[in-house]
């Protein structure tokens, strides 16, 4: 069967297609292309009282942020949960917001779990916080803008900064004698979420 026969078959076949769902090229769906993101971040749920059975949580990201008026909290960033699994996975498509960082340099997210499908991103109000059912107390997702003017300065300051590279990363909390915790650089997909208050998760105290 020559080409040009098997090209003219192929062709046929689509055009029966069309005629069949009766639609036209102008009536077809537009697919929505894929984003690919910037930077995932997955791992573990552990719920040891299941308090997560039959509800819609997912996983958020509440960077801490300041416009030099105090800090706050900024929600940025939202991932699911495989409740059956006990897994989770947040993609993040963009760099963080300014409002998320922290002089335009540095971002450190805590990654928590919500049961508010309203909770959309901007500033979380203080009392949000009695909402969140459990966190990753120990790995956190960070965020550093080397080419910021002041980062060499912030790697001077902190120099647990210096591990990590230009733009998203996981940072695992780690203790430094007399002074705040600090992080180091750990695989993004080795997270682990704890259901519980968060008063009872030993949370990285790094500010």
């Amino acid at each position: 069967m020559s080409k040009f026969v098997v090209n003219l078959l192929v062709a046929g076949a689509a055009l029966l297609a069309m005629l069949l769902t009766g639609c036209s090229d102008s009536d077809a769906p537009t697919a929505t292309p894929s984003v690919e993101p910037l930077f995932v971040v997955s791992g573990h749920v552990r719920d040891p009282n299941g308090s997560l059975a039959g509800s819609d949580a997912r996983v958020v990201g509440i960077w801490t942020g300041d416009i030099g008026e105090g800090d706050y909290a900024y929600v940025f960033g939202s991932g699911k949960i495989d409740l059956e699994a006990g897994t989770f996975r947040i993609e993040f498509v963009e760099e963080p917001p300014s409002e998320a960082l922290l002089g335009n340099l540095l971002g450190v997210g805590l990654l928590a779990v919500v049961d508010d499908s309203n909770l959309e991103e901007g500033l979380l109000p203080d009392d949000a916080f009695d909402e969140v059912l459990g966190a990753a107390p120990r790995h956190y997702v960070l965020f550093f803008n080397r080419e910021n003017e002041n980062a060499e300065e912030a790697l001077e300051a902190v120099p647990w900064l210096k591990e990590f590279g230009n733009g998203y990363s996981v940072g695992k909390g780690i203790e430094i004698p007399d002074d705040f915790d600090g992080f180091e650089p750990v695989d993004p997909g080795s997270v682990e979420i704890i259901i519980d208050d968060l008063e009872n998760l030993n949370l990285v105290n790094w500010t």
